[in-house]
């Protein structure tokens, strides 16, 4: 049953990918998301991917059943994910029973508030008030300044052709703004070094952050996580992204062979990247 939830996910990521869509991408409006209708919470980033970036509300079926509303016909479900803490029984050499938890992976099928009738929306959607400026982006920069204040991590923005994160030294190296063709690619990269670093042994701890030190698997892994976090931060900062991101075909071949080979990295990583930029807003 878990294996099979992981590649229902992985197979969901894989038809996007073909179809030229890169989820972690912006894959989602500008706004706040897809929401839990009951809750009005954001879904996680795995479930933004999920849902396909479309923001608004959604329901189960019981839900709208309770409320007295139907699916509209021919309306077809999607699916979202979260981990259930599962328990069993486990006797020690000395006959001793030890209870033991790990999470689970499940899923259950949503459906958007539109593809519903007797169904209204709970939750106003809130502008999240983000400015997109020629030159400079302040929510962009309100976030970089903020993490650099409270970490001891060095940013070093400097006339180069390199952008990296040094874990050795802890330091992020990128170069100067007026480099980039384009403002927000300057938020892209800068973005993507900061995820990088919360995998250091002082922050996240995060195996694949020591470059040097990996294996090619832990590597590939890595710039995954730093891929999909520096998108969510992107998306934080109101910044456009398709003004950052090119869907080049073999970007898109090269991590639809990395997901085929390894169903549960999609899981992984945006967790992983979700960990990430909780802890470079502070949000942890």
């Amino acid at each position: 049953m878990q294996s099979n939830i992981y590649t229902m996910v992985t197979n969901n990521i894989l038809e996007q990918l073909n179809k030229g869509i890169v989820p972690w991408h912006r894959p989602w409006d500008l706004v706040s998301g897809a929401i839990s209708h009951t809750t009005g919470k954001p879904y996680s980033l795995l479930n933004q991917f999920l849902l396909c970036g479309k923001s608004g509300e959604y329901v189960t079926f019981n839900q709208v059943k309770a409320q007295g509303g139907f699916i509209k016909r021919g309306e077809k479900s999607k699916f979202v994910v979260f981990w259930k803490d599962a328990k069993t029984l486990e006797i020690d050499e000395e006959g001793n029973e030890n209870e033991r938890h790990f999470p689970v992976l499940r899923y259950y099928n949503v459906w958007h508030i539109d593809q519903c009738e007797g169904v209204s929306p709970k939750h106003p959607v809130n502008d999240n008030g983000c400015e997109n400026l020629v030159f400079v982006n302040k929510s962009a920069e309100k976030i970089i300044e903020n993490y650099f204040q409270r970490e001891s991590v060095a940013l070093h923005i400097e006339n180069s052709n390199k952008a990296y994160y040094c874990c050795d030294l802890d330091e992020i190296h990128v170069p100067l703004r007026e480099q980039y063709m384009e403002t927000e690619e300057f938020y892209s990269t800068l973005f993507h070094e900061m995820v990088h670093s919360t995998g250091h042994a002082s922050r996240l701890n995060r195996i694949g952050t020591q470059k040097k030190r990996i294996g090619r698997g832990d590597y590939a892994r890595e710039e995954l996580v730093a891929e999909i976090g520096a998108a969510f931060l992107i998306n934080r900062s109101g910044i456009d992204s398709k003004k950052v991101f090119k869907n080049n075909v073999a970007y898109i071949q090269s991590w639809s062979k990395q997901l085929k080979q390894n169903p549960r990295l999609i899981v992984s990583a945006a967790g992983k990247a979700e960990a990430a930029v909780e802890y470079i807003m502070g949000e942890n």
